[in-house]
């Protein structure tokens, strides 16, 4: 993998890894949900969601899905923003 695309690919993670992270925090909250009941419904530890929330990493594709359904917005809104 060349250098421009290697940054690209850094570049896309890291806008994913905030806008993400902030709506999915924004969502769970419009539910009335902790990161402890998120974390269970999805399978996973709630350090994952914390992770996530505080951009520190993000969620798995297969998991994305999982949580642009139980937060009722389709993927598009939850990455990219659209409506």
């Amino acid at each position: 993998m060349t250098c421009y695309m290697s940054f690209i690919i850094l570049k896309i993670k890291g806008v994913i890894t905030m806008e993400i992270g902030a709506k999915i925090k924004v969502l769970r909250e419009q539910k009335h949900w902790s990161q402890e009941e998120l974390a269970e419904i999805l399978g996973i530890i709630r350090q994952s969601i914390s992770q996530w929330e505080l951009n520190k990493g993000y969620p798995s594709i297969d998991i994305l899905i999982k949580v642009s359904d139980l937060l009722d917005v389709t993927l598009d809104e939850l990455i990219k923003g659209d409506k």
